[in-house]
């Protein structure tokens, strides 16, 4: 769930602390008569929800993510922790799993836009996209920081319209 960064050069600190990634599963409604098995294996879509836990101060400069082979560009927008969301929205039951929990550094949910075409630009890069889930890039300076999760957190399937 929390893909830590390694040490960066001197002179060129990251700024963010810890990279929290989730995905969360719309699914077809219930379909007649009970039979939801085979319904729920396969999602409509895919939601990322992606947080970057900042050290205080300005916004990342994100120049995109890519998750499980695929390039997206993102926009950022702060938020306040402890961000929650429903525990199992395909049913209410009034509970809830914190997400980020409550910190004093600023936090960034992280939004995939478009999706952009993309290939390795080193073999850091092409080790880092085999090896994890999801990868953040950041601009710091004139160089690039990457925020690797590992694995992706799956929330409980929400059901679609």
């Amino acid at each position: 769930m929390v893909g830590l960064l390694g040490a960066p050069l001197p002179g060129t600190a990251c700024p963010v602390e810890r990279t929290i990634a989730y995905s969360r599963d719309t699914t077809p409604g219930i379909p007649p008569g009970g039979r939801t098995e085979g319904a729920l294996r396969r999602p409509i879509s895919t939601t990322y929800l992606v947080y970057l836990v900042v050290a205080k101060g300005g916004p990342p400069a994100v120049s995109g993510v890519w998750i499980k082979g695929t390039y997206f560009t993102v926009t950022l927008r702060r938020v306040q922790t402890p961000v929650v969301a429903e525990h199992d929205g395909a049913v209410p039951t009034g509970e809830s799993d914190v997400l980020v929990p409550a910190t004093s550094s600023t936090v960034y949910e992280l939004r995939p836009g478009d999706e952009q075409p993309w290939s390795a630009g080193s073999a850091e890069e092409e080790s880092l996209t085999r090896d994890n889930e999801l990868v953040v890039f950041l601009r710091v300076g004139r160089s690039t920081r990457y925020c690797p999760v590992k694995t992706i957190e799956r929330l409980p399937p929400v059901a679609g319209q």
